[in-house]
């Protein structure tokens, strides 16, 4: 990815920032702060923003924080999970969150169960709007499902659950393998379970599905 680049009309910047994986996370804030100072000060003096627009609690936002406070404008905040669900599990990046969620001017959580964990971390409810994350129906929409089935191999009357996401332990997918076998023995038409992702489970789901 260029470290800087043309998006349309738009100039895009890709900063650099150190990070050491799996030790000293609690630094990454701190060190995503300091590497994109150069380019954040370039930008502001620029097009003089009236808000930073912040993704991820942590690091992102610990690092949106203090930039705020360096130059005085002030940061919205959107928290989409694993930053309060997996991220602020961990003592030193659970309080290095806590402060980030209770600075910033308003916060955009993509569930109502989300917001309630930024509240428990000690978030004002009176800024937190709940948005869920939009789709494009353009491109998203119900189409007649035949033609897909065919082409998998999947009979016609067949009842489909797809899921979509991370294989990691959180989302449970082995939880959804363990139901469509239920269901296969359950129901008088043929139960297929789709999962669609990558992570660390592919290998144990891809050996459970098969058992």
């Amino acid at each position: 990815i260029p470290q800087k680049r043309l998006l349309g009309n738009i100039t895009v910047y890709h900063p650099r920032y150190i990070g050491f994986p799996k030790f000293f996370k609690n630094l990454d804030g701190d060190l995503m702060f300091y590497s994109t100072k150069k380019a954040f000060n370039s930008v502001s003096i620029d097009y003089q923003p009236d808000f930073i627009d912040a993704h991820y609690a942590y690091p992102d936002g610990y690092a949106a924080m203090r930039h705020s406070r360096a130059t005085g404008i002030p940061y919205f905040l959107t928290i989409r999970g694993s930053d309060l669900y997996l991220v602020a599990k961990e003592k030193n990046r659970r309080k290095l969150i806590a402060e980030t969620l209770k600075n910033a001017a308003g916060i955009i959580a993509v569930s109502e169960k989300l917001k309630e964990k930024a509240i428990e971390l000690g978030a004002s409810s009176e800024k937190i709007a709940v948005i869920s994350n939009g789709v494009n129906q353009n491109i998203y929409h119900p189409v007649d499902s035949s033609g897909l089935k065919k082409r998998l191999g999947i009979p016609s009357n067949a009842l489909v659950l797809l899921c979509i996401g991370r294989l990691v332990p959180l989302k449970r997918f082995d939880k959804m393998i363990k139901a469509i076998k239920l269901l296969t023995k359950m129901m008088n038409i043929p139960v297929y379970g789709i999962i669609v992702g990558s992570g660390v489970e592919e290998k144990k789901l891809t050996n459970l599905s098969i058992e």
